[in-house]
């Protein structure tokens, strides 16, 4: 892990978030949650240990709803803005975030997932998983004709 810090805020700057470190996971999610949730037909992600997550300030100003409890979904109060997912440590240990909030973070995705619930298909090399891999809680199933990494 690299000992990069990188600093992101919302879309008007009230929320400020801090990760430490390199993503351990970064992809692109087709789940239909992160499709209503985004207003996009895809969403990318980066994932930290929660650990590796502060806030820098603008905490109070996180709005968070569950419409799936296990994956709450957070945005700036004030502007609307997309943070991430924010789930109970002790039910998942990443974070999600936007890595849109972060422009000096190198995003290099490494997966699709919940491919199985897609609208639009994503030529590229990596791997596809009908949900997620099993080092995130999925099934570890790859889409017909894509490899596993």
């Amino acid at each position: 892990m690299t000992d990069a810090i990188y600093q992101g805020s919302c879309f008007c700057g009230a929320v400020c978030i801090e990760v430490r470190g390199a993503p351990i996971f970064s992809g692109y999610c087709h789940c239909q949650d992160c499709r209503d949730w985004s207003a996009t037909p895809v969403s990318a992600f980066a994932m930290w240990p929660q650990d590796a997550v502060s806030f820098v300030r603008g905490k109070e100003e996180l709005a968070l709803f569950a419409r799936n409890p296990q994956t709450p979904r957070g945005w700036c109060a004030r502007c609307g803005g997309h943070l991430g997912a924010f789930r109970d440590k002790d039910v998942f240990p990443f974070v999600a975030l936007g890595p849109h909030m972060f422009p000096d973070l190198p995003f290099t995705p490494t997966m699709h997932v919940f491919c199985g619930e897609g609208v639009v298909a994503i030529d590229d090399d990596l791997p596809k998983y009908r949900d997620a891999p099993g080092s995130l809680g999925g099934s570890g199933e790859l889409m017909a004709g894509h490899p596993a990494p």
